[in-house]
């Protein structure tokens, strides 16, 4: 499976990098992110030879934690939680070690895969007081696998402006009580950067229109004013939505 090659040849270059971030970024839990984009018309084969890959994870026991998205673009986020820099070396001798296994065992994983996707990368780091959790809940949960990203290109400079406006939306939710729970990550590495991801859960699309709906009927006034500050320091903005999927996940030996 080519997002085991992807991995390996990131590990030592996403080492180094790495090595150079602030304190408090290493004391904040980090996101290896790997986009798996899919043509329409490949999606079949691609879903069969994913499948297999599965089967293999847990035929070899596979200890690393991948948590799967599929998105409406035909794309798939792979995401490696990780707790600290510290385990990355970890997670990628594992990765190595488990690749190695398979592909002696004559399974042809890149063969399956070539030609059905293309693969990019980001690292993100999570912001846990630029998020906000009625209920405590900060994990992915079986019971609210639907989920909206918005993609936010802070203009060059405005970064510490956006995280303030944020902020101050977290703490408007706290003092109000509010069911409006999101996750907040910064890109630190990828192909736009600063950028930042807010990403929003639910039980589905009419779930969170209501919860939206709710909300807006008691503090629509206010949001639309924390919308306009925060607004005014972008460049870009992006809304995709899709759902957590659990059979292509991989949840064990978190590191």
């Amino acid at each position: 499976m080519k997002k085991f090659v992807s991995m390996a040849l990131l590990s030592l270059f996403l080492v180094s990098f790495l090595r150079f971030t602030s304190d408090a970024q290493q004391n904040s839990p980090m996101v290896v992110v790997l986009e798996e984009k899919v043509a329409p018309c490949d999606m079949p084969k691609f879903l069969v030879a994913q499948k297999e890959t599965i089967d293999l994870w847990k035929k070899y026991q596979m200890d690393i934690p991948v948590w799967a998205y599929q998105n409406d673009e035909y794309s798939f986020y792979w995401v490696f939680f990780i707790k600290s820099l510290a385990s990355l070396d970890t997670v990628f001798t594992k990765l190595n070690q488990v690749n190695a296994r398979i592909m002696n065992d004559g399974h042809d994983l890149y063969g399956k895969f070539r030609d059905l996707s293309t693969t990019s990368f980001s690292v993100m780091q999570w912001v846990p007081e630029l998020s906000y959790h009625f209920d405590d809940s900060f994990t992915q949960t079986m019971d609210r696998r639907y989920v909206e990203w918005g993609f936010y290109y802070p203009l060059a400079g405005h970064e510490k402006e956006v995280d303030g406006v944020v902020k101050d939306f977290v703490s408007y939710n706290k003092e109000h009580q509010t069911n409006f729970s999101f996750d907040t990550f910064h890109v630190i590495l990828g192909s736009e950067v600063p950028s930042m991801i807010i990403m929003f859960r639910g039980e589905s699309p009419l779930a969170m229109r209501q919860r939206d709906a709710a909300f807006y009927e008691k503090h629509g006034n206010d949001f639309s004013a924390a919308w306009d500050k925060f607004a005014i320091h972008m460049r870009k903005i992006e809304n995709k939505q899709g759902w957590f999927i659990p059979s292509f996940s991989h949840l064990t030996g978190l590191q």
